[in-house]
This record gives C-alpha cells, sequence and structure tokens, in this order.
C-alpha cells in the first residue's frame, strides 16, 4: 500500500509541476488578435493589440511565435508599432484555420487565401455587399473563440440583427462579436456571427 500511495503522490506532484511550468501567468497582460488575413503579393498577414503591463522583456516574446497547421508548424515573425504587433508567416497556412502561439497566448484564426472578400466588401460591380460570417469553436480552458467561418454577399447593406442561414445554423448581423464568459477574445469586424450560448 505504501508502494502505491508513494507512486501515486510521486506522479501528481510529477504532473503539477509540468502544468506549472507551461501555464503563464497573465494577469496584466492583454493580447488580442485584430486581423488574419493573405495579402495578394504579399504575404499572410496577422495583426495583434497588446494592453496591461508589460515589462520589456515580456514584450520581446510578442516578438515570435508559431503557427500551427495540423501537425505542421511555422515561425511567427513579428514587430511592435504602438499597441500593436504585426507578424507575417508561411504563405502555406493560407486557406485554413490555424493556431497561433505568442507571448503565453493560443489563438485561433482563418486565414483567407489570396485575393478572398473582406468583410463590408463592394463586388461585382457595386451589386453586392460582402460579410465575414464567425462561428465558434472549442478553445483550450473550456472557453470558445471566434473563426472565420467564410463569407456571406447580399444585394444591400446589412442591419444590426439581421439574420441569415449558412449551413443550417443561424448567424445575426452585429458591428462586433457579441461577448460572453466562455469568449475571451472579441472580434471587432462588421459581420455575420453564431448566436451564443454559454
Amino acid at each position: 500500500m505504501k508502494k502505491i500511495l508513494s507512486v501515486l503522490s510521486s506522479l501528481v506532484l510529477s504532473f503539477s509541476i509540468f502544468v506549472g511550468a507551461v501555464s503563464a501567468d497573465h494577469t496584466n497582460h492583454i493580447l488580442e488578435l485584430v486581423e488574419a488575413r493573405n495579402d495578394t503579393g504579399g504575404g499572410v498577414i496577422i495583426i495583434f493589440r497588446f494592453g496591461g503591463t508589460w515589462e520589456n522583456s515580456e514584450l520581446n516574446t510578442l516578438k515570435q511565435g508559431t503557427v500551427f497547421l495540423g501537425d505542421s508548424k511555422y515561425g511567427l515573425h513579428c514587430k511592435i508599432e504602438d499597441e500593436r504587433v504585426i507578424c507575417t508567416t508561411s504563405r502555406v497556412v493560407a486557406g485554413s484555420t490555424v493556431r497561433i502561439y505568442i507571448g503565453g497566448f493560443t489563438f485561433y484564426a482563418f486565414i483567407r487565401p489570396s485575393g478572398d472578400v473582406a468583410s463590408g466588401d463592394v463586388v461585382s460591380g457595386g451589386n453586392q455587399v460582402c460579410y465575414s460570417i464567425y462561428n465558434l469553436t472549442e478553445a483550450p480552458f473550456f472557453q470558445q473563440a471566434w473563426i472565420d467561418d467564410g463569407v456571406h454577399c447580399q444585394s444591400s447593406t446589412a442591419n444590426v440583427d439581421d439574420t441569415i442561414d449558412h449551413n443550417s445554423q443561424l448567424f445575426s448581423f452585429q458591428l462586433s462579436s457579441p461577448t460572453a464568459t466562455c469568449i475571451p477574445t472579441p472580434v471587432n469586424d462588421d459581420a455575420y456571427y453564431a448566436f451564443v450560448s454559454c
């Protein structure tokens, strides 16, 4: 019995040391994903906004990160301008939903393919207005994250609370993403958003 308890306590202690080593203290740090795009003729650009209290050594953690596409990982190379972090990564991730790790934070984002229509763009000779569609996906720690789920084009400008059916799910037009305790990162985009239930 003593041997079993000894092994069990060693496992619990080892696990708690491992978890403590990988968790980050975000008490005074704010980092939000503002935009993820693939510029025509350019590269994949990912922009963050940071706030709170960051030491110079902590700001250095925002100068590089990692982008995960399935099991593949790509470097994220960033520069800090005022309160923004502007990053680039491989064009391979264009057209995919990726996981981004930077400064101890994890984000999920859809990187539009090159030349894709952006939210609010007028297309087809001015006959249609197109808006992004954001859906929810599971994120770490029992929270959810907004991911780009496509584009909806219509013949007139959208009004707040207009609804559409996309892939058998209702979405509501809002000027920015609905907020809730289970969704830590807002999206500041005029777009159609899934209904939040948490």
